[in-house]
């Protein structure tokens, strides 16, 4: 109870002293303080908890700087400053950084990218990263070309893609129907108990639906509501909406990463080729027209980092080349198979018959002695121009649903 109000106290006597107060601080001085989250924080934010640390004492610092950096609200020059982090700092300063490379998260076939891209192929897995419960997309991990999205604005920065959000709620769907026969596969004797209700759980596979933007996460939301709300869906496949934003420091089972973007032109690869030749400056400025802050690696690793076992990334394949970072990552897919085009035809788009073709073919490269660098994820040829994705019908909310 003694060292309860000591903390009260302590974070009182912060308070009047950020406030112009007293600067007589009650609690003792520590000999280390430890930051949480601390590439997150702005460096005055930092420098409070510091306040408790004693003369010579240790300050020791965890986060992830190639994650979301500092929330800073105001404009102009200041901005930038402000958004370095104290952790960045002394990291650009020489201070020792340690890398915890182990990660126990991700299928290693969703992580094999952000370790290459972001982290220089530092990461490795640890024993929960392996024979974890089959994906319940059929594939590990894919990247979906909506090639016949377009944008919606609403005022300034909405921005929404109704066509990519439509092909989205197909990849729920298929998750639903493999959770749900899943679990009816391992139900045994289902008769209401509470041993009943904890299978039925453990069973149920929780979806992220990750979006930059705002509006088309209500796109989402709204074309998720008559699915992602029955009670089967909320028993086998919990479904949360969020921004990337939103999303850190969470983990999900499967995540579906909406990126909404879709350029005007038919001739974006074009325009890219001369933007780069133009030089760099007028590159990084024909990305940020066509792609917006989807540019922003950092919430770009975030997204590609929350999923557990699966993930399937939808976007428009010509706009997101623009970006160097989303360049890429398409690029890794293409040359690991991964990569799959879809279009709205009439019966849907198809989604499930590109997943599985992701799947088969992965298995049988395996199988004909391909190399698996991920130990375990998805190496497959890339789709010829002469497969056809064709619409697979199915039931969606008790009426005809195109696939």
């Amino acid at each position: 109870m003694k060292a309860g109000k000591k903390a009260a106290a302590g974070i009182a006597s912060l308070s009047s002293f950020s406030a112009g107060g007293s600067t007589t601080c009650v609690v003792p001085l520590f000999d280390a303080v430890v930051i949480d989250e601390a590439a997150q924080a702005t460096e005055p934010a930092t420098l409070i908890p510091l306040r408790w640390l004693k003369p010579g004492g240790t300050i020791v610092l965890v986060g992830d700087p190639k994650q979301l950096a500092p929330t800073v609200l105001c404009r102009g020059g200041h901005a930038k400053r402000l958004a370095l982090s104290l952790f960045e700092r002394l990291q650009r300063r020489g201070a020792a950084v340690h890398l915890l490379s182990v990660q126990y998260r991700m299928h290693p076939s969703i992580r094999e990218f952000p370790s290459e891209r972001f982290y220089g192929g530092r990461l490795t897995d640890g024993e929960s990263a392996f024979g974890r419960r089959a994906s319940p997309l059929g594939a590990t991990y894919a990247f979906i070309d909506v090639s016949d999205g377009f944008e919606r604005r609403r005022g300034e920065g909405g921005i929404s893609n109704p066509v990519e959000a439509e092909a989205a709620l197909e990849a729920y769907v298929e998750i639903l129907s493999r959770a749900e026969k899943e679990n009816r596969l391992q139900a045994e004797g289902r008769d209401g108990s509470d041993a009943a209700v904890k299978r039925r759980k453990q069973s149920a596979f929780t979806v992220g639906v990750v979006s930059p933007y705002r509006d088309q996460l209500a796109e989402l939301r709204r074309r998720f509501a008559r699915v992602a709300t029955s009670q089967r869906a909320v028993a086998y496949a919990p479904v949360e909406f969020a921004t990337v934003d939103g999303v850190q420091g969470r983990e999900f089972d499967v995540v579906i990463v909406s990126c909404a973007r879709r350029a005007r032109g038919d001739d974006l690869r074009e325009q890219a080729e001369r933007a780069k030749r133009a030089g760099d400056a007028e590159m990084v400025a024909f990305s940020r027209r066509t792609v917006g802050f989807l540019a922003d690696e950092r919430r770009m690793n975030v997204a590609l980092t929350r999923p557990k076992l699966g993930l399937v990334v939808f976007g428009h394949g010509d706009t997101l080349r623009a970006d160097e970072a989303w360049n890429a990552l398409l690029n890794d897919a293409d040359r690991r198979g991964l990569l799959a085009s879809v279009t709205r035809g009439g019966a849907g788009f198809g989604i499930r018959r590109a997943l599985e073709a992701v799947f088969s073919r992965s298995s049988q490269r395996v199988s004909d002695g391909g190399a698996d660098p991920t130990g375990g994820g998805v190496v497959i040829d890339l789709l010829s121009d002469d497969d056809e994705l064709e619409p697979i019908g199915t039931s969606v909310g008790g009426r005809k649903r195109g696939r």
